[in-house]
């Protein structure tokens, strides 16, 4: 999960992002179900999008990522 307000791909250098997506491009790294980029409510949208369309229900979240974690499941239970 990577909280960032850099969404569109035009704002972040091409390259950092190959780099991190093992080459892919960053359009079909922004539609993997496994990547969340953006704000929280990007990712709470893109959660709900994903759980409609996939049946994902879980997500593995990195410890240094916790703190950005708990406000979109605060946003995703409060929307229940």
């Amino acid at each position: 999960m990577r909280r960032s307000s850099r969404r569109r791909i035009g704002q972040t250098p091409r390259t950092s992002w190959r780099a991190s997506a093992g080459g892919r491009p960053p359009e079909d790294v922004l539609e993997m179900p496994t990547v969340l980029v953006g704000g929280t409510e990007q990712i709470v949208n893109d959660l709900e999008r994903r759980r409609a369309e996939y049946g994902i229900t879980y997500i593995v979240v990195r410890d240094g990522h916790l703190a950005h974690a708990a406000q979109v499941v605060q946003r995703l239970a409060a929307a229940r």
